[in-house]
């Protein structure tokens, strides 16, 4: 927290104290309400028209996740969806794999994983080349008209959810991607996409309902998972037992 007076540090450390504990007080209003990815999916299931987007804020690119997390797409396929679509997973190589296949061709795929463990395990799927893209594409809601370059595109169809894989890393930020290779979200019923707020521009007036999924990822709101081990003192929410007195504190 950072206060800016005029020639008066007593009254900088004054306001400053004052704040820091009114945050302090309230500090349980701000834990995040987070949805693992079965959940998440589960509580779009219970709408009865669509489209509901699914953000998997827990791997977000713009955050600095890999992007090729499988956690939200495996709890879909588990769930049978039907009139479901995901934008996008980044794998360069299943992406070059499509595009040597061609469309039409049924491809056997490792889908995802490829970065660490930490977002999830590789999808090993059987899949239907739908479409192909080079994916240069022009941003039309958050920083409109910009050109943005995903790299070769390809629409998988797997059991009947189309998912786009994507080559380089980059989060959702509108439906341009979608359409990029053939896709209207508003014919869909669930849309999940990689992003933690960017996406809103370009979604928020589509979607019935926005819900967060937060599985393990780099971007989780959830800090309290990472290990510290330089801390001086115990951190909340990292320790429920921290204490803190803004009085003490200069």
């Amino acid at each position: 927290m950072a206060v800016t007076v005029e020639q008066d540090k007593e009254q900088a450390q004054r306001v400053t104290r004052s704040l820091a504990e009114k945050l302090w007080n309230a500090r349980e209003q701000f834990r995040p309400r987070s949805l693992s990815a079965e959940e998440a999916v589960a509580e779009a299931q219970a709408f009865s028209q669509g489209p509901v987007v699914i953000n998997e804020t827990s791997d977000n690119c713009g955050g600095g996740a890999p992007g090729d997390g499988t956690h939200l797409l495996r709890a879909m396929l588990d769930a049978g969806l039907t009139k479901a679509c995901f934008g996008f997973v980044v794998d360069a190589q299943v992406a070059a794999q499509a595009y040597a296949a061609g469309v039409g061709v049924d491809i056997d795929v490792s889908l995802g994983g490829k970065t660490d463990d930490l977002h999830g395990a590789p999808l090993l799927l059987r899949a239907h080349v739908k479409a192909l893209h080079d994916g240069q594409l022009v941003m039309q809601h958050m920083f409109k008209g910009a050109p943005m370059n995903l790299g070769p595109l390809a629409r998988l169809v797997v059991d009947g959810v189309d998912i786009i894989v994507g080559s380089k890393r980059s989060q959702t930020f509108d439906t341009e991607p979608f359409l990029a290779v053939g896709i209207d979200v508003m014919r869909y019923d669930i849309v999940a996409l990689k992003s933690s707020n960017h996406f809103r521009a370009g979604f928020t007036h589509l979607a019935k309902a926005i819900i967060t999924a937060d599985p393990p990822g780099l971007t989780t709101h959830h800090i309290e998972v990472f290990p510290r081990q330089q801390t001086a003192r115990a951190l909340w929410p990292i320790n429920d037992q921290a204490t803190y007195d803004a009085h003490q504190t200069t």
